[in-house]
């Protein structure tokens, strides 16, 4: 999953669950990747939400693996990859 997320062009990660959790509503990302230490309620709703509109969403073991992953000095609990334009 980590190479998924690494080779994704920078302007095209959203990072947070607000954030993905809007994309994903409103049609703009293509792939989720959760980490399993977050908070789970929180993650449940964002995989249901992927579920629902056919969007793969891998989970990872941590948040701080995650955030480094994508350039960020704090963990992360999710980031969506948006569709190309």
């Amino acid at each position: 999953m980590y190479r998924v997320v690494e080779q994704a062009p920078k302007d095209r990660i959203v990072v947070g669950t607000k954030q993905v959790m809007r994309g994903i509503l409103g049609g703009q990302i293509e792939y989720v990747v959760v980490a399993k230490d977050a908070d789970r309620p929180l993650l449940d709703r964002i995989i249901n939400e992927c579920n629902d509109k056919k969007i793969p969403c891998h989970e990872v073991a941590e948040k701080s693996q995650l955030g480094l992953r994508v350039g960020v000095k704090i963990g992360t609990a999710v980031i969506g990859i948006l569709k190309k334009q």
